[in-house]
């Protein structure tokens, strides 16, 4: 008997996850932080998309590129397709993470009802508590930059918890598990100038 095989880019709803999505558009689109939505996630044992523990990230993302939970519109049942367009190094063919935005314009929006998992009042409502957050852009802001990598970057790790540490505001480390999930007690934030330096001695 042949065993069945997977439709490579074919979709279906997962029960127990579509009922993870519902949880985090009611309590974003209830005034609930996303903050406090994965550390509760966390300490109910939910795994996140990749298995281990949920970040901020995973749930809110970059809005400008509709991907993560909060803005994908996906789980209103509007599949978005020609939206990227995947870079491959012309060394190796490997498909790379980095891709290339398309404009709008290009964007090809197909409805398929079949993969809802929440209506579009739910939505919206999410869609609406994003704008309602916003911070204002400044002169100063990060917002809408590209953010410099740091030296360190995902090499320091919490004596606490194990968690990477982050840069947190301009020039900071911080524990990530404090940071974006809250479930490590280390609040210690530490300057990029008292850790590089001895890194690079």
């Amino acid at each position: 008997m042949n065993e069945a095989k997977p439709v490579r880019g074919s979709l279906e709803i997962g029960p127990d996850e579509a009922e993870v999505v519902r949880r985090i558009f009611t309590e974003f689109a209830s005034d609930r932080s996303t903050r406090n939505t994965v550390k509760r996630l966390d300490e109910d044992g939910v795994p996140s998309p990749r298995g281990g523990l949920w970040n901020q990230s995973a749930v809110r993302g970059d809005p400008v590129k509709d991907v993560v939970v909060l803005n994908n519109p996906l789980y209103a049942g509007s599949l978005v397709r020609e939206r990227r367009e995947w870079r491959r190094n012309p060394d190796s063919e490997k498909r790379e993470r980095r891709y290339r935005l398309h404009d709008q314009s290009e964007w090809v929006e197909v409805a398929v009802p079949d993969l809802r998992i929440i209506d579009d009042a739910l939505f919206e409502a999410a869609r609406s508590e994003i704008e309602r957050r916003k911070h204002p852009v400044t002169a100063s802001s990060s917002v809408g930059s590209k953010r410099v990598k740091h030296l360190l970057s995902g090499l320091i790790c919490c004596s606490c918890c194990g968690a990477n540490y982050a840069i947190s505001g301009k020039n900071h480390y911080r524990c990530a598990g404090q940071k974006e999930r809250g479930t490590c007690g280390n609040r210690v934030s530490v300057p990029d100038s008292d850790y590089e330096p001895v890194y690079l001695a």
